[in-house]
This record gives structure tokens, C-alpha cells and sequence, in this order.
């Protein structure tokens, strides 16, 4: 079965590959920390740069968000991570009118200094020692949880759950910020060889909206695609 907590949307090669392992390895033993593994945001097929398949962004709310070099090609390197941040950056104007993200997250400079860090090969001795070297604070893990919701294409109605960590349990479960885990993330962007797919789950556990992600992702990433819909 695979791991919930881990999801690669990375090919895995030669050069990525003992690093990728090792997180998921580290996602398997740290029960409560969510992996995820990327070189471009998740949910639009409009970004593509040519120098992600010699880099990963790696991202957990309890770390700062990383971005990996394994060419060690500093100039090329360093101008993926600018255009990164840069469409990430558009994408989050796009939505800040109606989701409000950006007023409750800050300035993007801010952020961008706060929370993204870049590593290379070259400086690599294990995951555990990099993730332990980049952990972040309780006050701006709220603020990571945020940006990392968006960079997956989990959308969040930042209104109603804030950008203050809770002092409650009440708060807690009230303001829950949504990441989706590794077998939701899988069902939004994977492509099944088989026609029928089923959602489980107890009443409010998110089937609804994720079936939405599901076909606004359907959607986006086909020209004729058309969606029907079934009430039995």
C-alpha cells in the first residue's frame, strides 16, 4: 500500500533517486509529517521549465519549503527557482481576489526569504540532517501550511480558517487548513487505465471536493474534454 503521507510527481532517475527514497523513507517513519515531492506547482499543466529534471521542490508544513540542485549548474539553477517562485507568485494574484490568500500570507519578498531555502547535491549528507536544518517555527508553519495548500491545488477559504495559529482545540478543528495527502493527491493528478474509479469515506471527509479538484484538474488539462454527470 502506498504511503498517504508521501507523494512524488517527480520521474524518478539516477540522479534524484537515493534522495527521493530517502524521503519517502522518512515520510514512513515520522507518522505525522506530509511529503510532497515536485519540480513544477501541482494543477496546471502550463508550467514547464527546463531545467526540473535536474531539480525538486521538496515541501512539508514543518520545514522550509526546498528547493534542490543536482546539476549543481548554479546560473541555471538559480534561474528555475526565480521562475518558480515568479509563477507561483501570478497564480497567487489570480486567486487572491476571491480566496484573499495574500493579504494573510504578506508580502511575497517576505515569505520568499522566510520560507524557501536552496540546496544542492554538493552539500548533501542525508534527509534527515537537511529537514532538521531548514525545521521552521509553530508561528510560520501556519503561513508554509498556506503556500503549500496552493503550490498542491488544495484550496483553502483562508476567511474562514485564518492565518493565526489556533490557541484552542476548537480552533484547531474549526480552522483546520486542508493539505491533501498522498492518495488524494494521487487521484487528483494521476491517469487511471481503468474506467471507473471509487471515492470511500464517512460523511465530511472532503468526497465532494475532491471529486471537484478531480475534474477542474479533467478539465484544465483538456481542450475537448466533456464531463457528464450521473444521479442515480
Amino acid at each position: 500500500m502506498e504511503n498517504s503521507l508521501f507523494y512524488n510527481h517527480v520521474e524518478v532517475n539516477e540522479k534524484n533517486e537515493n534522495i527521493i527514497r530517502q524521503l519517502e523513507e522518512y515520510a514512513k517513519n515520522n507518522s505525522n509529517e506530509q511529503i510532497y515531492v515536485i519540480n513544477a506547482p501541482l494543477g496546471e499543466n502550463k508550467y514547464s521549465y527546463s531545467y526540473q529534471e535536474n531539480a525538486i521542490v521538496i515541501l512539508s508544513p514543518k520545514h522550509k519549503i526546498i528547493f534542490f540542485d543536482f546539476k549543481n549548474n548554479e546560473e541555471q539553477f538559480e534561474e528555475y527557482y526565480e521562475d518558480f517562485i515568479e509563477d507561483f507568485i501570478e497564480d497567487l494574484s489570480s486567486l487572491s481576489d476571491k480566496f484573499k490568500y495574500k493579504e494573510y500570507i504578506g508580502r511575497p519578498r517576505k515569505w520568499k526569504e522566510e520560507l524557501t531555502v536552496t540546496e544542492s547535491l554538493s552539500g548533501f549528507s542525508n534527509i534527515e540532517s537537511l529537514l532538521a536544518t531548514h525545521a521552521i517555527s509553530n508561528e510560520l508553519k501556519r503561513k508554509n501550511e498556506l503556500l503549500i495548500s496552493l503550490i498542491i491545488g488544495s484550496i483553502n477559504n483562508i476567511e474562514k480558517i485564518g492565518v493565526e495559529t489556533p490557541k484552542t482545540l476548537l480552533e484547531k478543528v474549526r480552522n483546520n487548513i486542508i493539505l491533501f495527502d498522498g492518495q488524494q493527491t494521487r487521484f487528483m493528478y494521476k491517469e487511471f487505465d481503468k474506467k471507473s474509479v471509487s471515492i470511500q469515506g464517512l460523511s465530511g471527509t472532503g468526497k465532494t471536493e475532491l471529486l471537484l479538484h478531480k475534474l477542474k484538474e479533467l478539465y484544465a488539462s483538456q481542450d475537448d474534454l466533456k464531463i457528464f454527470f450521473y444521479m442515480p
